[in-house]
């Protein structure tokens, strides 16, 4: 045992008794000056709760929260049945990261959480940066208190919204359909029906009315192995299944997904194909094309959310140009106008346009017309085409601010991930060939087989499984065919556990970020775990959100965290954080605490 654990100093805070501060925030404080100071060192051992509680003349539960308040900061930790240590910095901090204050006098950034809310600064949050929106916003709202007819905005307007704003979400959707090859490149886009198109309050909007129109509870509803939490939250709410479909450096892999089409419970996939939440990815042509056969050969609708996909300039088409009759495409203003304004666009297929229609009436109707108004001039007036000018320019400072920082720390920066991307063009020829054909059969409950069979066949499904999460070609077929066990997900249990076995090269640190995105994704060194850096970087001020949150099915976590760049108020404010979480990842927390 470490010589200092023996130590039972008698420490005693000094507390002020005319000061406003809680005791317990007194405490804590005291035990962070003293910790900065030296008088407290590493692992020495604190008093127990009734010893503190008796010297300073107060309840044990006023030392269990301050105990409490000192761990949450990073300061202690307890050992059940053994006493409260102090905990060595995760980080020598040269110079006091946040102002001193009367709240944090050591000016630790593990206290910065006791100061006023402004102090943290928020990565977790995916929010683009302002490029002053308000501004365009007072024009625009002078412009539309001009009209004649500004009473038809105040009238209920049915379920279908005005006409003239299902127009401007047609044309706005339009943009992202590639131009016809018969006029050639330079040719517009096709024209979009306004009629199969409905106006939402927001895409997650548009996404509750999609799952609604498609699923009833119980029902499975695809997703990728990382998913945007908001199809999380909705699952919860009206009690579907998410199972997860593997993914590769190119999105969804064909052969996995048409091994959960097989499966038959599945009503929808959605998929983020542009800037993927959280990892940054944008799915190639050919891999959309291919995940296109697969919806159109199994009658699956695949719920397109693009909320992205108008900042990189030479983003593929949606999969919605290659599967019209499959794809219900969704859009709206949250990333490229203002997350405020609350309009988006979904354009429905025509043999499903009056389910979503129906469940659109009945969640909502449809968009306030005065939100809708605006979004229509700032789609027609060239507005909007402004503000994503501004903010693809500002994603790209932002880009200037953060590669520095971490390349200077030895973490590689790229704008797809290399660990994941498929090896050779081979790669991708095998994953467009699973999709055209079957991975996994189906077998009926009562059809008849040994049981040494039945375990055989189990045991093929699982390899052809973990070939496609491998992105390898299948193993060659043995005279029986395999079965497909009904499972809450596809994204590479298998493939894990398979590995466990083998000694696995350690994870080293990576940033996914490409330069038109306002989020990244840090892959972590090990033996960094999700949970503990997110926690860690908010005890230092920096608020992240660790790879966790955006499982769908039962999967594991990867050791990595969400890290959004348009978040913080200012260059400075985001290159302050930053520093904080490449600081962070040189240090092993993992190693310096002790667990028993």
């Amino acid at each position: 045992m470490n010589p200092a654990r023996k130590k039972r100093p008698a420490w005693r805070p000094t507390i002020d008794p005319g000061a406003s501060t809680p005791l317990y925030i007194a405490i804590a404080n005291q035990l962070a000056a003293d910790v900065a100071s030296g008088k407290l060192e590493p692992y020495a051992r604190l008093p127990t709760h009734r010893d503190l509680a008796w010297t300073l003349g107060c309840t044990i539960g006023t030392i269990t929260r301050a105990y409490a308040e000192a761990e949450r900061r990073g300061l202690v930790h307890g050992e059940v049945g053994r006493g409260t240590y102090v905990r060595p910095p995760a980080i020598p901090y040269a110079d006091p990261i946040v102002a001193r204050s009367a709240v944090n006098p050591t000016g630790d950034p593990r206290a910065v959480m006791d100061a006023a809310p402004a102090r943290l600064i928020d990565l977790a949050m995916n929010w683009p940066a302002e490029v002053g929106e308000d501004e365009l916003l007072r024009r625009t709202l002078a412009d539309i208190a001009k009209m004649n007819d500004i009473n038809a905005l105040l009238e209920f307007s049915g379920r279908a919204g005005l006409e003239r704003h299902r127009a401007a979400g047609a044309r706005l959707l339009a943009r992202r359909q590639p131009p016809s090859p018969a006029r050639g490149k330079a040719a517009a886009a096709p024209a979009i029906d306004p009629a199969h198109v409905l106006i939402s309050a927001g895409t997650q909007h548009a996404l509750m009315v999609t799952l609604a129109a498609l699923t009833a509870p119980g029902d499975a509803v695809l997703v990728e192995d990382l998913t945007y939490p908001g199809v999380v939250s909705l699952a919860r709410l009206m009690r579907l299944r998410l199972k997860s479909i593997a993914c590769d450096a190119d999105g969804p892999l064909p052969g996995a997904f048409e091994a959960a089409c097989r499966v038959g419970d599945a009503r929808a996939f959605y998929m983020t194909p542009v800037q993927h939440n959280p990892t940054g990815r944008t799915i190639s042509e050919a891999r959309r094309r291919a995940l296109a056969r697969v919806a159109e050969m199994h009658e699956l609708p695949i719920i397109e959310d693009d909320v992205y996909g108008f900042f990189p300039t030479d983003a593929p088409p949606p999969i919605a140009a290659f599967a019209p009759e499959h794809v219900i495409h969704l859009a709206g203003l949250s990333k490229i106008g203002a997350p405020g304004l609350r309009i988006g666009f979904l354009h429905a297929p025509p043999r499903l346009a009056a389910r979503l229609a129906a469940a659109m009436a009945a969640a909502s109707w449809t968009a306030a017309p005065i939100a809708a108004e605006v979004a229509t001039r700032w789609i027609d007036e060239g507005v909007l085409d402004e503000i994503l000018r501004r903010k693809r320019e500002e994603a790209r400072r932002r880009y200037d601010i953060a590669a520095p920082i971490f390349r200077n720390a030895g973490v590689p920066v790229r704008a797809a991930s290399a660990q994941e991307a498929p090896a050779t063009a081979a790669h991708a020829a095998a994953s467009g060939a699973r999709a055209q054909r079957p991975a996994v059969r189906i077998v009926a409950a009562n059809e008849r087989g040994s049981a040494s069979e039945s375990r055989r066949r189990l045991a093929e499904a699982s390899a052809n499984h973990l070939a496609a999460m491998k992105g390898d070609a299948p193993p060659a077929p043995t005279s029986l065919p395999t079965v497909a066990a009904r499972s809450d997900s596809w994204s590479g249990t298998h493939h894990r556990t398979g590995l466990a076995s083998r000694e696995a090269a350690p994870q080293k640190a990576e940033l996914i970020l490409p330069a038109d995105c306002f989020h990244a994704w840090l892959r972590l060194p090990d033996p960094w775990r999700a949970r503990d850096f997110a926690s860690e970087a908010e005890a230092q001020g920096v608020r992240l959100t660790p790879a966790d949150a955006f499982l769908g099915g039962r999967t594991d976590a990867p050791s990595a965290v969400r890290l959004c760049l348009g978040n913080a108020k200012t260059h400075a404010d985001l290159k302050r954080a930053l520093q904080v979480v490449a600081q962070l990842l040189a240090m092993p927390l993992a190693a310096a605490r002790e667990v028993v």
